[in-house]
């Protein structure tokens, strides 16, 4: 999150492809996760994304909508599980370096 919760990054990594997907966002509310994260899916070949996993966030409360706009399941990992999510969290890790 940017500066006073004004804008965002939303960061996907696909497991199988290593394929890391960035979206600029407005702010951090579930209609901007569904509108960012769907424009940004369907720039890619449906192959390329097939292993998405999310966390429980209240930005992707609406992850039934990102599915029905791009065809792409979303898994969400379990509660306090991060590990679920390694590659993600790493890379929100790397990106934190450049954008503070």
């Amino acid at each position: 999150m940017g500066a006073f919760n004004r804008s965002a990054v939303g960061t996907r990594v696909e497991r199988v492809s290593g394929l890391v997907l960035l979206t600029k966002m407005d702010g951090v509310t579930a209609t901007e996760a569904v509108q960012g994260f769907s424009a940004s899916l369907n720039r890619v070949p449906l192959k390329m994304r097939q292993t998405f996993i999310y966390d429980r966030g209240g930005d992707l409360v609406r992850h039934t909508e990102i599915t029905q706009k791009t065809g792409t399941a979303i898994y969400l990992a379990d509660p306090q599980s991060n590990w679920q999510r390694a590659i993600n969290e790493n890379t929100n890790g790397l990106l934190r370096q450049c954008m503070p």
